[in-house]
């Protein structure tokens, strides 16, 4: 451990004093100390503290002995090396100084540091888990470690996004540092919140909901990534056509939502208008609305297939989709992870890992409207073969080497 700054000047003081360099001295031999050039400058820079400590060494202990009993520059006899009394002095200050060091770890270690407190404000879905693990990770990669100088106030809606409002608010009342959220709602219930606290967003369509003003300067206290996840959606009904040549899909959007329900259903009517697929919209209140009938209707309506939001995808809508024997797609990850049988969207673990990053930016001085929204570069396509063997189809060879992972 290295010692402060204020105790390594007065050990290199001593040392210098005890030990000096070198340096040729006038011919006078019975000079006073205070006609000797000065050991050090007035105001010296630190740089300057650097030099002069490196070139101490023992024998230049000696070397101050310019002048030999003989008159002569330099020692002449094993008398002339013996250190006079001023330097045995300052050799046993020296001594003192470096003893007393021993206690200089204790004594940092006492002294209190900022732990930064992180307000993350999620929703509760399939890939809840991930996301708080890669965060995790993310900021310990970054020096960041939890409970020395980091902790987390982690607040979850449990899927009913009317929670969350309350919840930012209980973030803002605890005076976090950073607010992370995950996801549209969060991210808008954190910007209703706060204008003061910076908040990292993993959102999709950031400007499209209203969330930031531009990519380049989000404007505010926000920054963070965006995940794209609406055209996302409308890649899924073409990726049901690809694989079970499917005619008709239903959607499930999400009316707590609003924002972006509109969005992908507008996405969603476009592939299917490309494609010739039938488009099935329907407006679930959330994922813990009563969706066995939701389910039952899909069926009655002879959907090859569905597609859900984000906002969706949680573990009771993949088992539903299983029950009813109804393939399932989002754009989440962890809804592949949780059951469902296809994923396609932004890397959603880099991702999460990526948010990180801002909150050590923020954490560093930066503001939030100096870093711009940054867009995934990464895109996963994802296939649970235990889901598919489940439903008992068969997905086309060609299909699966398309994909990113399978869950075997």
């Amino acid at each position: 451990m290295q010692a402060p700054p204020c105790i390594s000047l007065q050990l290199a003081l001593v040392a210098h004093t005890a030990f000096p360099a070198a340096r040729p001295l006038p011919a006078k031999a019975d000079m006073r100390l205070s006609e000797r050039t000065p050991l050090l400058d007035p105001e010296p820079t630190w740089a300057g503290w650097k030099s002069r400590t490196a070139a101490v060494s023992p024998t230049s202990t000696y070397a101050m002995l310019s002048v030999g009993s003989n008159g002569r520059r330099g020692p002449t006899s094993i008398h002339d090396l013996r250190p006079t009394p001023e330097m045995i002095m300052k050799r046993r200050e020296f001594i003192t100084v470096i003893g007393s060091a021993a206690a200089w770890p204790l004594t940092v270690r006492a002294q209190p540091s900022k732990v930064a407190r992180i307000g993350v404000l999620y929703i509760g879905l399939a890939d809840s888990e991930s996301f708080k693990k890669e965060l995790r990770e993310g900021l310990r990669e970054l020096g960041y470690l939890e409970g020395q100088n980091i902790s987390f106030e982690f607040r979850s809606a449990e899927g009913k996004l009317d929670r969350l409002p309350e919840l930012a608010s209980e973030l803002v009342r605890l005076k976090v540092d950073v607010i992370v959220a995950l996801y549209v709602p969060c991210a808008l219930a954190a910007k209703q919140a706060t204008r003061e606290i910076p908040i990292v967003i993993i959102a999709a369509e950031p400007i499209e909901t209203g969330i930031v003003a531009s990519w380049a300067s989000p404007g505010g206290n926000i920054t963070g990534v965006a995940l794209m996840s609406a055209a996302l959606v409308g890649k899924c009904v073409e990726l049901f056509r690809d694989m079970l040549s499917a005619t008709r899909i239903a959607v499930l959007a999400n009316a707590a939502d609003p924002l972006f329900a509109k969005l992908i259903l507008d996405q969603v009517e476009l592939a299917g208008r490309i494609t010739g697929i039938e488009i099935q919209p329907i407006m679930v209140r959330g994922p813990d609305e009563e969706l066995g009938a939701t389910f039952a209707t899909i069926n009655r309506g002879r959907a090859d297939a569905v597609v859900i939001q984000g906002s969706l995808s949680t573990k009771r809508i993949a088992d539903l989709a299983l029950e009813h024997r109804l393939p399932t797609a989002s754009t989440t990850r962890g809804f592949v992870d949780a059951g469902g049988l296809m994923s396609y969207g932004a890397d959603g673990p880099t991702m999460f890992r990526h948010s990180a990053k801002f909150v050590q930016r923020i954490l560093q001085g930066r503001q939030p409207n100096d870093l711009p929204i940054e867009q995934p570069t990464k895109f996963e396509l994802a296939i649970n073969l235990r889901t598919a063997k489940a439903m008992g189809f068969t997905i086309p060879e060609s299909f699966l080497l398309r994909a990113d992972a399978l869950l075997e």
